[in-house]
This record gives structure tokens, sequence and C-alpha cells, in this order.
């Protein structure tokens, strides 16, 4: 029995610790990710006074996040699917991170609403196509490690990413 061809043209897998720093930045990125995600729930109250809106309102930055997970991740997956995956993540990172720095700069409720949205977008479609690059530079023998170190990074963002 073999295994099915790799989708991507990055499948020689490399030296123990290349893979090492490879997995240790898709899982920086899984953990900013995180971070993102979880931290703006301490952050509703500041999001309330800054713009002048009750707490429930400001509660739609949550929402609009979350939307954009739902809404990224299977539409990104399909395009990104013709692309080396390096090159789909680091794109979907520098949307990411411009998505949170127009979060951070947004003069109005309704603009960082729309910015959460952008942030979130590459969010499920980064984790799937880094545990698969992940699991793909690994080889046999080693991709269930290299994924489980992928999604470390969300497990920490829980626990340690996240203000009280």
């Amino acid at each position: 029995m073999t295994d099915a061809p790799s989708m991507t043209d990055d499948t020689a897998a490399p030296r123990s610790h290349s893979l090492a720093v490879i997995t240790f930045w898709l899982a920086s990125g899984a953990f900013a990710i995180g971070v993102s995600e979880f931290a703006a729930m301490s952050l509703l109250p500041y999001f309330a006074a800054e713009f002048g809106v009750t707490s429930s309102v400001a509660g739609h930055a949550i929402s609009a996040y979350a939307l954009g997970v739902v809404v990224g991740a299977p539409v990104i997956a399909v395009f990104a699917s013709r692309f080396p995956r390096k090159y789909v993540l680091l794109v979907l990172m520098a949307v990411f991170a411009l998505g949170n720095l127009l979060t951070a700069i947004a003069p109005s409720m309704w603009l960082m609403n729309t910015a959460r949205f952008m942030s979130g977008l590459p969010h499920g479609a980064y984790l799937g196509i880094a545990m698969l690059f992940a699991a793909d530079i690994a080889g046999k023998g080693k991709r269930a490690k290299a994924v489980s170190q992928v999604l470390l990074g969300i497990a920490i963002a829980t626990v340690i990413g996240v203000p009280a």
C-alpha cells in the first residue's frame, strides 16, 4: 500500500533540526492565531469604552472574527490548493497580520469588526494547511509528532497567551 502523492512541491524531508525549526515557526503562527482569537474576549470592556458602545455591541468583535473563520477556512483551502503550501502559509500570515494591524488602528467599531473579520479569514485555512505541510515535510514515522507540534501553538495560546 502506498501513500497518496503530496499536493505540495515541498516534499523533501528536511534534516531533523530543520524540521524542528519549521514546526516551531508553524506553531508560532498557530499561537498568534490563538491569541488573536481568544484575547479579544478579555478586551471587550476596553472596546466598549473606546468606541462608546455597549458590551453586547463590543461583543460583535468576537462574532466578526468567528464569521471570518467560518467563511475563510473552506474558501481559502479550495483556492489555495493550486499553490505551494509554504507560500500560501506566508500569504495567510500576512493577511492575518494586516487584519490585526487594522484592528489596532480602527477608528470605529464598524471598521474594527471589518478588520476582525479580515484577520479571522486565514485562521482555519492556516491551521489546516500548516498541519498538512508539517506532515509532508516530516516524512513517514514523524508525521504525527510534527502535526502535534503545530497544534501545540494553539494549545499554548489558550493557556498562556490570553490575558486573565
